[in-house]
């Protein structure tokens, strides 16, 4: 989608918003997958978590856990740089993860089982449904992705909107757990909550 200004004897093309959009929602995917892949790297102990975390998401998984661990990190990376260098290709990498992993925790949820999603490293919080509705949130974005068109020639002041918005968009998925525990507290906070009220009387 692009439209045209002619300006003296040149003819530039310019991009109309939707690909303001496509920037934005580039950023999401890639802010979020790094994060996501340096959290579970940041340690040996983190990835030993993670690699857990991978057992009691998919059983059918546990005797392979190492490996499939080591290829959804992998596979993290490769879906945030191709926000760079092929879009459509991270996009649709980035959709196919995050359909395995909604997958991995509404399976949790089914099985009633106490499980700790560590999709961003070390956080030990149970699999709840709020982690499910995130990665739905994450699958909008990729498939808005795959089917918004990218390129054109974009304007700097369009391009750092674009940035700044894909950027905080990020930084609130990845603290979904903290606005979540924050909006809606969980049994645990309401303890602590209420044992802090009593010792104030």
């Amino acid at each position: 989608m692009l439209e045209y200004i002619e300006l003296r004897h040149w003819t530039w093309e310019v991009s109309a918003p939707v690909e303001y959009v496509s920037v934005g929602l580039r950023v999401v995917v890639a802010v979020v997958f790094c994060v996501s892949a340096a959290s579970k790297l940041r340690g040996v102990s983190a990835f030993r978590e993670f690699r857990a975390a991978v057992a009691q998401l998919a059983p059918p998984l546990k005797g392979v856990r190492g490996p499939v661990a080591v290829v959804v990190i992998a596979a993290e990376v490769v879906a945030a740089v191709l926000m760079l260098l092929a879009p459509l290709a991270g996009f649709v990498l980035a959709f196919v993860l995050l359909a395995a992993f909604t997958a991995g925790l509404a399976g949790v949820l089914r099985r009633g089982v106490s499980a700790s999603c560590r999709c961003f490293g070390g956080g030990a919080a149970p699999v709840r449904g709020r982690h499910v509705w995130r990665n739905a949130v994450l699958l909008v974005v990729a498939g808005a992705g795959v089917a918004v068109p990218a390129g054109g020639v974009l304007a700097a002041p369009g391009v750092m909107v674009a940035v700044a918005a894909g950027a905080v968009a990020a930084v609130l998925v990845v603290r979904w757990d903290d606005l979540a525990e924050v909006l809606v507290p969980g049994p645990a906070s309401a303890r602590v909550s209420a044992r802090s009220s009593g010792k104030g009387e």
